[in-house]
């Protein structure tokens, strides 16, 4: 029964996981340039990723969909986790969990540094 579940997991679970984390995030970023749009302003332009949340508006709404859109994989990662723990596939288990942090390391690592404008 737990081997069915991690099965469905694997499946299903990767699948809605990034059906609506990258739907989310898109949708964060359009709603950013659109209001970039309206506003008339200019665009937020190369910014690094702290200054473009720090900045509010637009700039930030446009960050916050573009940082969403790094973890999708880690969340991505963490749902097959998930089900190879629910089949028992310990192996797999530790490669995914491996895989999601150094994901998650080069993330912090690029935006430490991230020069500032």
């Amino acid at each position: 029964m737990n081997e069915e579940r991690g099965a469905g997991m694997l499946s299903g679970g990767i699948a809605r996981t990034l059906r609506i984390g990258t739907i989310a995030t898109i949708a964060f970023v359009a709603v950013g340039y659109g209001l970039a749009l309206v506003g008339g302003g200019p665009g937020p332009g190369p910014l690094p990723m702290l200054e473009l949340l720090g900045g509010g508006g637009s700039a930030a709404i446009i960050g916050i969909g573009l940082l969403g859109l790094t973890f999708v994989p880690i969340a991505v990662l963490g749902v097959a986790a998930i089900g190879f723990r629910m089949r028992g596939e310990h192996r797999m288990l530790t490669i995914s969990a491996v895989v999601a942090i150094l994901l998650l390391a080069t993330l912090v690592t690029a935006v430490v540094l991230a020069p500032s404008s």
